[in-house]
C-alpha cells in the first residue's frame, strides 16, 4: 500500500514540476500573459477512468483522522470548494480555534516542498487548531473551475494534505486589495486567533523553526 501511495504522489510532484519549470521561485504569480500558459489538466472522462482503475488500492489505515473544520459555516471539512471574497473572508475570520491558513497553488514547487512540515504541524498540534488551504490556482489556470477543483483536491489527497482547501474565484485585482494582501507570492501561511485577529504572517515557505514557533504561537493563544 505504502509504494502505492508513493507512486501516486510521484506522479503528481512531476506533474507539477512541468508547470513549476516556468516559475522562478521569486516570481511565483505574475499578471497573466507573462509566461507560457500550462499545459491544460486532462480531460473530466479521462482522470475518471484512471481513478476508477486504482480504486481500493490505497489504505488510510496508518494515517491519523482529521480534526474536522466545519464549526465554521461555509467552510468544508475536505476535498476543496470554490470561494468568492465573502466565503474567503470568513475563512481568515473567528472560529471556535485558532486557524493556520496556507496559501498555495499545485504548480508551486516551495508550496510543495513545505508540506511536510504543514503536516508534522498538524500531526502535532491535532484537533487544538483547524487548518485551512487557499488554493491560487486559477490565478495560472489549467481548466475550468470544476476541473480545477477537482484537481487541487486529488493532488492534496495524493501529497498527504488532510485538511480542506478553497480555491480563489475572485480575479487578483480584486483578491489582493479585497484580503489586505500586500505580499503577493506563495507559499504564505497564517495564524489566525479564534478573534479573527492575524497573529502570524510567514511570507514564504516554513521549515520546521518555523513550525515550532508556530505551534507554540497557537498553544499559547
Amino acid at each position: 500500500m505504502g509504494m502505492v501511495r508513493r507512486g501516486v504522489k510521484g506522479a503528481l510532484r512531476r506533474a507539477a514540476q512541468v508547470v513549476a519549470t516556468r516559475v522562478a521561485e521569486d516570481e511565483l504569480f505574475e499578471k497573466p500573459g507573462e509566461r507560457v500558459p500550462p499545459d491544460p489538466l486532462p480531460a473530466r472522462a479521462e482522470r475518471v477512468e484512471a481513478a476508477s482503475g486504482s480504486e481500493g488500492e490505497a489504505s488510510d489505515e496508518d494515517e491519523e483522522p482529521a480534526a474536522p473544520s466545519g464549526a465554521v459555516s461555509g467552510l468544508p471539512e475536505q476535498g476543496c470548494r470554490k470561494a468568492d471574497l465573502a466565503l474567503l473572508r470568513v475563512a481568515h475570520g473567528p472560529g471556535p480555534r485558532p486557524r493556520i491558513v496556507n496559501h498555495w497553488a499545485t504548480w508551486c514547487l516551495p508550496c510543495v516542498d513545505e508540506l511536510p512540515h504543514l503536516t508534522a504541524l498538524r500531526r502535532e498540534l491535532g484537533g487544538s487548531v483547524d487548518f485551512l488551504g487557499v488554493s491560487w490556482d486559477l490565478f495560472d489556470p489549467r481548466g475550468d473551475e470544476d476541473d480545477v477543483v477537482e484537481h487541487v483536491a486529488n493532488f492534496a489527497a495524493g501529497n498527504g494534505i488532510d485538511w480542506p482547501s478553497l480555491l480563489v474565484t475572485v480575479p487578483s485585482d480584486e483578491f489582493f486589495p479585497g484580503m489586505g494582501i500586500g505580499f503577493e507570492k506563495i507559499p504564505q501561511t497564517w495564524v489566525i486567533g479564534r478573534d479573527g485577529a492575524v497573529l502570524r504572517k510567514v511570507e514564504g515557505v516554513v521549515d520546521a523553526d518555523v513550525c515550532a514557533e508556530l505551534a507554540a504561537l497557537v498553544r499559547g493563544s
